[in-house]
C-alpha cells in the first residue's frame, strides 16, 4: 500500500484519498468509469460535429470510446489519460488559452505520460509558428503555456526525487538489471526488455482497433491515408489545417518519445505507452479525417455521410465490441471473497498472485503479495521486499516437506493460506517469469500427492469455491504442535 501512494501520481493520490475516505472503493470503481466515457463521448461528438457534421461525431464518439474503455475502468493513473487527452484536443484545436492550460496542468498531475506527448505537440506548433514569423501575434500564449509546462516539469523532478528517496522504492533499478533480469522480459511481470524493441513503433497492432479493407496491408493503408493528409496540407487546400497539423504532430510525439524513453529507461517508464497513448487517437483521427474528405467528394450528401458513418462504425465494432473490452469477471470467485468477508477480525492472506489482488478491495483484508503488488519491482529496495515474500511462497507452495510449510506459515505470520485445487490436481498454476518455469521444474518429478499442500486434511480446510479452498493456518498449526508433544 505504501509502495502504491508513493508511485501514484499526486492528483491520483489525492483524489484517491478524498473519495476513498466517503466511498467504498467497489462503488467508486463502478461509478467513475461513467464520468470517464462521458468525457471522451463529449469532447469526441463536439470536436468533430463542428467540423464535419453530426453523422461522423457520431462514429467519432464510437470509435474513441469503444477501445480505450478498458483503460478507463478502474481508479488508477491510466483511466484519466483519454479523458484529459481528447479534452486538451478539443480546446487546443479550438484555441480556447484558459482551459488548455488547465488540462495541461492537470494531465501532469494525473498521467505525465499525457503531459509529456502534449508539450511534444506544442513544440511542434510553437517551431510551426516562429518559422512563419507569427510568433509575435502568439506570445501571450506561447509564454502561459511555458510557464505552464516549466513548473510542472518542476514538479515532476520533485516528486522523481521522492521517489528515489523513499525508503521502501530506494530508486528504479539500473537499465542493465531491467534489461537482465527475467522479471523484466518476456512473461514477467514488466516487460522492460519487449520495449526495447526500436520497431515497435512500426509493429503497432492498428487492425486490433480498426478494420482495414485490405487485410495484411495496415501500416501501408495508414501510411496512404497519411500521405493524403500531408498533400492536402502542403498543398495549402486544407479547411481545417491546425486540425491536420496536431494529427501528424501525435504521431511525432508518440515517436520521439518513444525513442527517448528508450533512451532514458527506465525514468520515462514504459516507451511503448508514448507509442500507444499517441498512436490510437492518430488513427482515429486520421481515418475520420480521410472520411471528410469522402464526405466533400460526395458533396455533402446525406446518405453519404450516413454510409461513411455507418462503415467506419462497423469497423470498429466488427473488431471489438463494447461487450468485450478486456475487462475481467470476478463472479467465478465470488465464493471465495464471500468466506473470507466472514472474517471478523484482520487476518494475513497468502495465496497465488492471479488471485490475492483483489482481496483488498472486496474483502478490505491484507495479503503476503498479489500479481498488482509486485508490479512495483523496477524500484531496488521494493524489489529486495517483495522477492524473498516471493521466494518464500513458491518454496512453501511446491514443498514435499511439512516443516518447510510451517517456517513460511511462522515467519509472516500467516492466517490463512489459499489452495489453488488446479495446482494440487494437475500442478498448473498461472505466474509470472522465472516463477513460472521454477514451479515447472520444482514440480515435474513429483506426483500431485507428495506436495504438502495436498496432505492436508479436510478438518483443516475452508472451502469457498471450485478453484480455491482456504487452509486455516491457526488450526492446523495447532494440530502440528500437539503432535510434536
Amino acid at each position: 500500500m505504501m509502495a502504491a501512494e508513493a508511485i501514484q501520481p499526486w492528483g491520483i493520490y489525492i483524489v484517491n484519498s478524498i473519495f476513498g475516505s466517503i466511498l467504498s472503493p467497489l462503488l467508486i470503481s463502478k461509478v467513475f468509469p461513467l464520468f470517464t466515457l462521458w468525457a471522451v463521448c463529449w469532447f469526441s461528438f463536439f470536436l468533430i460535429r463542428k467540423r464535419f457534421g453530426w453523422a461522423l461525431a457520431i462514429a467519432a464518439m464510437v470509435m474513441m470510446s469503444n477501445f480505450p474503455l478498458e483503460r478507463m475502468i478502474g481508479f488508477f493513473a491510466r483511466a484519466y489519460a483519454f479523458p484529459l487527452l481528447l479534452a486538451f484536443t478539443y480546446f487546443w484545436l479550438e484555441e480556447k488559452r484558459t482551459p488548455t492550460l488547465v488540462i495541461l496542468f492537470l494531465s501532469a498531475f494525473f498521467y505525465p505520460v499525457v503531459f509529456l506527448i502534449k508539450c511534444v505537440i506544442i513544440g511542434i506548433d510553437g517551431l510551426i509558428i516562429i518559422i512563419k514569423g507569427e510568433l509575435k501575434d502568439h506570445l501571450k500564449l506561447y509564454v502561459a503555456l511555458a510557464l505552464v509546462i516549466f513548473f510542472c516539469c518542476g514538479m515532476l523532478l520533485l516528486k522523481s526525487s521522492f521517489i528515489d528517496s523513499n525508503e521502501l522504492l530506494g530508486g528504479f533499478l539500473s537499465k542493465k538489471e531491467l534489461l537482465e533480469r527475467p522479471e523484466f522480459g518476456s512473461g514477467g511481470r514488466v516487460d522492460f526488455q519487449y520495449n526495447m524493441n526500436a520497431n515497435l513503433p512500426l509493429e503497432f497492432p492498428w487492425r486490433f482497433y480498426l478494420r482495414f479493407p485490405f487485410s495484411g496491408y495496415d501500416l501501408e493503408t495508414v501510411a496512404l491515408l497519411l500521405s493524403i493528409l500531408l498533400i492536402v496540407l502542403i498543398s495549402r487546400r486544407s479547411s481545417y489545417p491546425r486540425m491536420d497539423v496536431y494529427i501528424i504532430s501525435l504521431l511525432i510525439a508518440g515517436t520521439v518519445l518513444f525513442f527517448i524513453a528508450q533512451w532514458r529507461l527506465p525514468q520515462l517508464f514504459l516507451p511503448e505507452r508514448y507509442v500507444y497513448y499517441s498512436y490510437l487517437p492518430f488513427l482515429f483521427l486520421l481515418t475520420l479525417r480521410n472520411a471528410a474528405f469522402l464526405q466533400s467528394i460526395a458533396k455533402n450528401s446525406i446518405w453519404a455521410k450516413m454510409a461513411i458513418a455507418g462503415i467506419l462504425i462497423f469497423s470498429t465494432f466488427h473488431i471489438k465490441s463494447p461487450k468485450d473490452v478486456g475487462l475481467h469477471g470476478y463472479d467465478d470467485h465470488r465464493g471465495l471473497y464471500e468466506k473470507i468477508n466472514t472474517f471478523e477480525k484482520p487476518v494475513m492472506i497468502a495465496g497465488p498472485p492471479a488471485i490475492t489482488s483483489q482481496i483488498p478491495t472486496f474483502c478490505r483484508q491484507s495479503i503476503l503479495f498479489s500479481d498488482e503488488a509486485v508490479h512495483g519491482i523496477y524500484f531496488k529496495n521494493y524489489y529486495d521486499y517483495v522477492k524473498p515474500r516471493v521466494d518464500d511462497f513458491i518454496d512453501a507452495y511446491t514443498s514435499t516437506d511439512e516443516e518447510e510449510l510451517v517456517r513460511f506459515i511462522k515467519k509472516y505470520k500467516i492466517d490463512y493460506l489459499i489452495i489453488d485445487k488446479g495446482f494440487t490436481s494437475s500442478k498448473n498454476m498461472w505466474f509470472y517469469q522465472p516463477y513460472a518455469k521454477i514451479l515447472t521444474e520444482r514440480t515435474k518429478d513429483l506426483k500431485n500427492s507428495d506436495l504438502i499442500i495436498s496432505q492436508i486434511s479436510e478438518d483443516f480446510i475452508v472451502e469457498s469455491d471450485w478453484q480455491y479452498d482456504l487452509l486455516d493456518c491457526y488450526k492446523w498449526m495447532n494440530m502440528i504442535e500437539l503432535q510434536m508433544e
